[in-house]
C-alpha cells in the first residue's frame, strides 16, 4: 500500500516538474524492491487515484511532455515487464478473459497484420505486460478488485480479478486492518487447487522492471 500521507504531500506540490519528478522516483523505488510491503504492483497505483495514476503510467510508458504539457510518446525510456503479473478471478470455479491483438503472417508477403480476439485465461494465470499492449494491465484496470467498485450493500467482490502481488502484500504485511476480507480472500486463493504449485514455479517477485 502507498503510504496516505507521502500521496497527499506528493498531490500539493505546486510544481507539476516536482511532482513528475517525485512520481517516477517513487515508481523507481517499486521497481527496484523486492520486499513485499514495497515492490511494485498496479494495484496500488490505481487505488491512488489522479494525478498520481496517469503520472505513474506516464513514467512507465516513457510518455514525456511537449510544449504546453501535452503528452508525448517516446520522450522517455520505456520500464518494460519482463516477469508476467499473476492475475486471479474472484470466482473460483471461473476464468476471466479480455481483448487482445495478436500479430499474423499476411500469405505470400513479408508483412504482418494486427488481428484482434478474445483472450481466455484459466482461474490464475500469469498474464504478460508487454508494451505497448500492457495486456496485464488492462485486465487489472478494468476488472481489478478493489478500485473497480469497492465495496458497497454489504458486496466485497465487485471487481472479477485479483492482482495476486497486491493481495498478497497488502494481506501479510497489513492483516485484518486493511479490511474488505482481504485476509480471507488471501487464504482463500492459497488453497485452491493446484495454486501454490503454480506460484511456485512462475514466482511473481515484480510487477516490471525497467
Amino acid at each position: 500500500m502507498i503510504d496516505e500521507g507521502f500521496l497527499n504531500n506528493l498531490v500539493s506540490d505546486p510544481k507539476w516538474s516536482s511532482f513528475r519528478r517525485r512520481t517516477a522516483e517513487f515508481i523507481q523505488n517499486r521497481l527496484g524492491s523486492n520486499e513485499p510491503a514495497t515492490a511494485f504492483n498496479y494495484t496500488d497505483i490505481m487505488l491512488a487515484g489522479e494525478p498520481f495514476q496517469t503520472t505513474a503510467f506516464m513514467h512507465l510508458d516513457g510518455v514525456g511532455l511537449a510544449p504546453g504539457n501535452v503528452p508525448r510518446a517516446n520522450e522517455g525510456e520505456i520500464h518494460q515487464s519482463v516477469e508476467p503479473v499473476v492475475i486471479v478471478a474472484l470466482d473460483p470455479t471461473r476464468g476471466f478473459r479480455h481483448p487482445a491483438k495478436k500479430k499474423l503472417p499476411i500469405p505470400g508477403r513479408k508483412e504482418l497484420r494486427t488481428e484482434s480476439y478474445m483472450a481466455e485465461f484459466p482461474n490464475f494465470a500469469a498474464v504478460p505486460d508487454l508494451f505497448p499492449e500492457r495486456l496485464a494491465r488492462m485486465i487489472i484496470w478494468r476488472s481489478g478488485w478493489p478500485h473497480r467498485g469497492n465495496t458497497g450493500q454489504g458486496h466485497v467482490h465487485t471487481g472479477l480479478v485479483v492482482e495476486w502481488r497486491w493481495l498478497a502484500a497488502t494481506a501479510t504485511t497489513v492483516g485484518d486492518e486493511a479490511g474488505h476480507g482481504i485476509v480471507e480472500l488471501y487464504q482463500d486463493i492459497l488453497e485452491r487447487p493446484g495454486f501454490k504449485e503454480f506460484i511456485g514455479h512462475k514466482g511473481d517477485k515484480r510487477g516490471a522492471k525497467s
